[in-house]
């Protein structure tokens, strides 16, 4: 049989009909016009129900769609351009037409998009540039005297606003780096400070000329814990306790130089950096840190007094002379304090156990391996240094265990 006879019935533009087209003969559309439907069908003398048909958008569509039994094909707004819209049929027997039934579609671009009308627009816009930059400056010719009269003025009030606004940022900035509850700085600018403190002494040493003694003096952490600390609070309650944290740390305050700096760690933890120390003067800072705390005192709810002592651990930097490790290691310097401290609490609290350089060279000693021994035993003797422990009561330095380096 021969293939069914098509046509394209029906062209509907933004729903609406528009006339038949086939041939050269096609369809113009606004580029602000609705969908594009084409309505198609094919004469079939035997079963006109398994009719099927396959279209193509020409300039659209990469290729055919699958055979449809639907005689219609719809498209959304397209962009503006040339397209040809193309369709075959198929009857019963699989004979598909020869040639495709097709319709020009041509969508002209909408108006505001031809090049006279941005032309134009661009001109319009010029001209309305250049009248406002005239009006403006005619207007501010007429205001530059008011201008000038309140200069004065306004300068003063943007004086005193900018003043305010340093004060506000300053104070915003103390606040970010101050513990609220003693006032002293708090663990961020340990953690800003002290890797800088540890790279300048690291500088120093590197520029010591080879056969000059190292610089006795160096940095020394002191980590501080408040004994039986709970017992305050469970006794006189938390709010006297905070009372009590603000005590101590206004003598700490008191008994600290211009160099040293007080810092909060954590809880009834505090942290004391201590800036060129040499072993004599650690030995006194820490004993004078031990003093002043045991003398804090405060007055609890039933009358009976709050006084508390402290163990002390501290720690010099530089570990050595070679070797060195970096500003991150900043973290294992107070561990070490830390554990000293916790050995000063095992050994009986009330007392301080730290590290002093030891009489010697530390040149040769690689910084790196005193670190780490440190981390494993903190109270063993370690390459350069002495292992000292204080007991106030006692007024003496005690328990002194020293490595001294090959020479």
């Amino acid at each position: 049989m021969p293939p069914p006879a098509l046509v394209v019935s029906t062209v509907l533009v933004g729903g609406k009909s528009a006339p038949a087209a086939a041939g050269a003969r096609g369809v113009t559309l606004d580029g602000t016009g609705g969908s594009l439907e084409f309505r198609f069908a094919a004469l079939a003398l035997a079963a006109p129900g398994r009719v099927r048909y396959r279209w193509r958008l020409d300039g659209l569509d990469d290729g055919w769609t699958a055979p449809r039994s639907a005689g219609r094909a719809s498209y959304p707004r397209l962009s503006p351009g040339s397209y040809r819209f193309e369709v075959v049929a198929s009857d019963a027997g699989g004979g598909w037409t020869a040639g495709p039934v097709s319709v020009a579609v041509r969508i002209r671009a909408p108006w505001y998009a031809a090049w006279w009308f941005r032309l134009l627009g661009l001109t319009v816009a010029g001209l309305a540039v250049a009248w406002g930059l005239r009006t403006r400056a005619r207007a501010l010719d007429r205001r530059r005297g008011v201008l000038e009269s309140l200069a004065a003025e306004r300068t003063v009030e943007l004086a005193e606003a900018n003043d305010k606004i340093v004060e506000q940022n300053r104070l915003l900035a103390e606040l970010s780096r101050t513990d609220p509850l003693t006032g002293l700085a708090n663990r961020r600018v340990l953690e800003e400070m002290l890797p800088v403190e540890m790279a300048v002494l690291r500088r120093e040493v590197a520029a010591t000329p080879r056969g000059v003694p190292l610089s006795p003096r160096g940095l020394v952490v002191f980590v501080l814990d408040l004994d039986h600390f709970k017992d305050v609070n469970d006794r006189h309650g938390h709010d006297m306790g905070d009372t009590y944290l603000r005590v101590v740390a206004d003598a700490l305050r008191r008994v600290l130089r211009e160099i040293d700096m007080a810092i909060r760690w954590g809880g009834e933890e505090l942290v004391v950096i201590g800036r060129a120390l040499d072993r004599l003067g650690t030995v006194a800072l820490a004993r004078r840190l031990m003093e002043v705390i045991a003398a804090a005192e405060l007055e609890g709810r039933d009358g009976a007094a709050i006084r508390a002592t402290v163990s002390v651990g501290f720690c010099p930097y530089p570990l050595a002379g070679s070797g060195m490790v970096g500003s991150g290691s900043w973290g294992r310097l107070v561990q070490v304090a830390d554990r000293l401290m916790y050995e000063a609490k095992r050994r009986g609290r009330a007392r301080a156990c730290g590290l002093v350089y030891a009489p010697g060279p530390r040149r040769g000693i690689d910084e790196r391996e005193v670190l780490e021994r440190l981390l494993a035993d903190p109270a063993a003797p370690a390459p350069g240094l002495e292992f000292v422990e204080l007991d106030p009561e006692n007024d003496a330095v005690t328990g002194a265990r020293t490595w001294h380096p090959r020479t």
